[in-house]
């Protein structure tokens, strides 16, 4: 959306600013488990190492992952004339923010001592028992990013000389930015943050010659 309205004189004002929401929900397959049936269980395929195995858990619905993602925007500039010099300053803010959800595969811990231990009935290539399959209670990381600018700029006349009008332009601009995440679940579970300021500042004249 966007609203420009004239102030006092040749003073005018721009508003504008946007809003947005996106959801999305995927799949991402079966629940797993890494196992190791070793070499002295009743099921083992070698009686002298471990054999590895990967077990889809179909008792559970298929794992998830979502994202919620925002972002905003809002912008004011203004535009007049002061003296003979004519100028403009305009600002502006801006967010993106996301969090991403994905649903972890069962703690294999339990089974895998179950299956160590050699309990009774537990066929590691057969159906597992649920009561030994607790979900992770999956990944969660967030982010988000803010972002300000400022810029200001004055051009024109400023003094009149023998061979003319001597001009000058002047230029100002700003920016802050401040990053943010964080990570909670997974291997790279923890949080950051960053941020970056910037500011620049130029003048310039232009002197006539007769």
């Amino acid at each position: 959306a966007s609203y420009t309205r004239p102030l006092s004189g040749p003073t005018t004002m721009t508003l504008s600013g946007r809003f947005s929401i996106e959801n999305k929900t995927s799949r991402l397959g079966l629940a797993s488990v890494d196992l190791v049936v070793p070499p002295d269980n009743p099921y083992a395929t070698s009686p002298d190492i471990g054999f590895p195995i990967r077990r889809l858990i179909g008792e559970y619905s298929p794992l998830e992952r979502t994202s919620r993602i925002r972002t905003a925007t809002a912008s004011l500039a203004l535009d007049g004339e002061l003296a003979r010099l004519t100028w403009s300053i305009s600002a502006k803010w801006s967010r993106f923010q996301a969090e991403t959800v994905t649903g972890g595969d069962p703690d294999p811990a339990p089974v895998q001592q179950a299956i160590d231990a050699g309990e009774t009935g537990l066929d590691p290539f057969g159906p597992l028992p649920l009561r030994l399959l607790r979900l992770d209670r999956g990944r969660t990381a967030r982010f988000r990013s803010d972002r300000t600018e400022l810029a200001a700029s004055a051009q024109g006349p400023v003094v009149d000389v023998p061979a003319g009008a001597l001009t000058a332009n002047f230029n100002l601009n700003a920016a802050i930015n401040r990053i943010a995440s964080v990570v909670e679940g997974g291997r790279d579970e923890g949080s950051a943050r960053l941020s970056r300021n910037s500011f620049v500042a130029s003048a310039g004249f232009n002197v006539p010659i007769a």
